[in-house]
């Protein structure tokens, strides 16, 4: 019996061992199919560029870096380009959650997520473990373009004309920057009036795409309805000549409904089968840890950067080569500062030797934030009102998920799964707050999500979990009242004009330690104020007829008023919407001590050293930030080269 028993234990180690080998190998021909379909980038590693020296390193390929990366690489006169990410290539197969739409949330809390969080807030995030906001930001090849909600949104003409007019960014007037937002854009869609025609772009690399009206779900249909009855004009386009009125979404996804990154737009289409197109080289899990300088004459200059704390890559300086550093408004100036380029007091605190003192880096950290509020849905009002099968909106009763999937394979970029589920209409308006100010921007932003089914109890709710949530104090203070609706819709009230100032700096030399993030949120009593507004704007589009006749109201709660709802909302939840800007802030250089860069993005008393991404952003736009990211690497790709002056 006994030696039975060891034959067949022999025999299932074996198969054990064969099935093993039978994964492993179909795993490396799926990965090939895969590749040899939807990936030609062929990726260097350290080995392959340590002897080289380049034009231009670009430090993060995320949406600043890849549009800045690409288009340098363009260039006719061939320049020696090095894209650096910290974290690994992205997957750009179909179903991949960096891929499809509906999967976004997905890709936060994972290994392409630097999962970042804030310090302790003292006001508005009551309801947050640790009173602390997530702050998801990627580490992927495309950064945070594969993370977001890919909502494409400029911003409004005032901000940039704000920019260039009253701070001192010289060149980047709305007037200035629409031409580069045409030669980025390809857009699928129709534009209603030749003046908005006027201001997209129909030929760019990046596909930005609208679902056509009559496919768009009842529930946006409705909040657009609502809107309109209470005296906000439809606005085709949001990017066009005016930003103000409620408008359908328009997204950074593809014709077929899938997202497509700025690293795709621009860096993977420089590679087809018979190799690359340009002289660029794309290293991934490069992990920078400073830049590298050099005081020559008085002067410091970058001369290349050092990874992984031990090894050098450097520039050709006989070519006048320059570092970019695109590492986002959290990793930018703490590449900064771990170089010694940052406030002197807040570098000795750490031990970083100073070569040259720019107070303002990490200072002027500006961020986005939201409420969300909660309406309940009566389900047979609503399909008495719409009809079975009609009723588009209500996820689990007629959301056709499943046939929406089909349809994405098929390439129908119409479907339910070719956006993500939150955000298919926007509202655009001014509060009193801006009026009072003189302002001409809109601050305020309403975003109609898609419905779910409601939770009676908040702590059994998985859909707060990657929002860091404390799900005991969330149940405690925003229970829902009686019986529950059947279903719930989520509005966003979103403050796009934010006055609070926070910072980030340095808790370690060691480059592998998180910066310390302080938004200090809503630390600016007009913060609250504007969504305070906001969410009487909303209860006043929730007693529309569009929503009362559809079966729409306010969640009852059990413990708050409706008259209190927007103030403890603001209290417990307000959260980041993931738009952080500022932080290497642009301007005039002499007018401002606390300016990073000027109007080109050069780094304050370091020479071959720019910052291009989000942080060059002096205040925050009015809207999602991706779009102004392409905007800052194009422009500034462009700038550079300008410059350049190749031997």
């Amino acid at each position: 019996m006994d030696r039975l028993r060891a034959v067949v234990n022999a025999e299932n180690v074996t198969n054990v061992v064969l099935a093993a080998a039978g994964c492993y190998v179909a795993g490396k021909l799926l990965w090939r199919v895969y590749y040899a379909q939807y990936d030609k980038v062929v990726y260097v590693t350290y080995e392959d560029v340590k002897d080289k020296k380049y034009d231009f390193i670009i430090i993060g390929a995320g949406s600043s870096g890849s549009c800045a990366a690409g288009m340098l690489a363009r260039d006719a006169r061939r320049p020696r380009v090095l894209l650096l990410e910290a974290g690994p290539p992205d997957n750009y197969h179909p179903m991949s959650a960096q891929v499809c739409p509906l999967l976004t949330k997905h890709n936060q809390r994972s290994r392409i997520d630097w999962q970042y969080r804030t310090a302790p807030q003292a006001k508005g995030c009551d309801a947050l473990a640790g009173r602390e906001s997530a702050w998801p930001r990627g580490k992927v090849m495309g950064g945070s373009s594969v993370l977001n909600y890919m909502m494409w949104v400029r911003g409004s003409r005032y901000d940039y004309d704000d920019w260039c007019y009253k701070r001192g960014c010289t060149g980047w007037s709305w007037k200035e920057i629409v031409p580069y937002y045409c030669a980025i854009e390809n857009c699928s869609f129709d534009v209603a009036s030749g003046d908005d025609r006027a201001c997209h772009g129909f030929s760019g690399l990046q596909a930005i795409f609208r679902k056509p009206v009559a496919k768009h779900c009842m529930t946006t249909q409705l909040f657009v309805k609502a809107c309109q009855e209470q005296g906000h004009p439809y606005n085709d386009t949001y990017n066009g000549v005016s930003q103000d009125g409620v408008s359908y979404t328009q997204y950074s996804v593809d014709a077929k409904g899938r997202r497509m990154t700025s690293f795709r737009a621009y860096v993977a289409s420089l590679f087809d089968r018979s190799g690359k197109k340009a002289d660029i080289d794309v290293l991934p899990y490069a992990h920078v840890s400073k830049v590298l300088t050099e005081k020559r004459n008085g002067d410091v200059r970058a001369v290349g950067v050092e990874l992984w704390g031990t090894h050098r890559v450097e520039l050709d300086a006989a070519r006048g080569g320059e570092v970019i550093c695109s590492a986002g408004a959290v990793g930018s100036p703490q590449i900064l500062m771990l170089s010694g380029i940052g406030p002197a007091e807040h570098l000795r605190e750490h031990g970083i030797p100073c070569v040259v003192d720019v107070p303002g880096v990490g200072q002027n950290l500006r961020d986005h934030v939201f409420i969300p509020v909660h309406a309940s849905i009566d389900v047979e009002a609503f399909k008495k009102k719409h009809g079975a099968g009609v009723a588009t909106g209500v996820a689990g009763v007629d959301m056709p998920v499943l046939s929406g999937f089909w349809r994405y394979l098929r390439g129908d970029g119409a479907g339910s799964v070719c956006s993500t589920p939150t955000t298919d209409g926007m509202l655009f308006m001014q509060s009193s707050v801006a009026k009072r100010s003189g302002s001409k921007t809109n601050d305020l932003q309403i975003v109609a999500m898609l419905s779910s089914r409601a939770k009676g109890d908040l702590r059994k709710d998985s859909g707060l979990d990657h929002l860091n949530y404390d799900k005991d104090k969330m149940h405690d203070v925003f229970e829902p009242a009686g019986p529950n609706a059947h279903h719930s819709a989520v509005l966003l009230i979103c403050n796009n004009n934010t006055k609070s100032q926070g910072t980030v700096t340095l808790t370690s030399p060691n480059y592998r330690a998180a910066p310390a993030i302080d938004p200090k949120y809503l630390s600016e009593a007009e913060d609250r104020e504007v969504l305070l507004e906001g969410y009487e704007e909303l209860r006043r589009l929730l007693k529309s007829s569009a929503y009362t006749d559809s079966g729409y109201g306010l969640q009852p709660l059990a413990r708050i008023s409706e008259d209190d709802v927007g103030r403890v909302t603001a209290d417990h939840s307000a959260l980041t919407i993931y738009h952080p800007v500022g932080t290497c802030k642009m301007g005039a250089l002499q007018a401002d001590p606390m300016v990073v860069c000027d109007a080109e993005l050069r780094v304050r008393g370091c020479e071959n050293l720019r910052v291009v991404d989000a942080s060059v952003m002096p205040t925050p736009p009015s809207g999602n930030t991706q779009a102004p990211c392409y905007l800052i690497g194009v422009k500034g790709a462009a700038m550079i080269l300008d410059g350049w002056k190749a031997t």
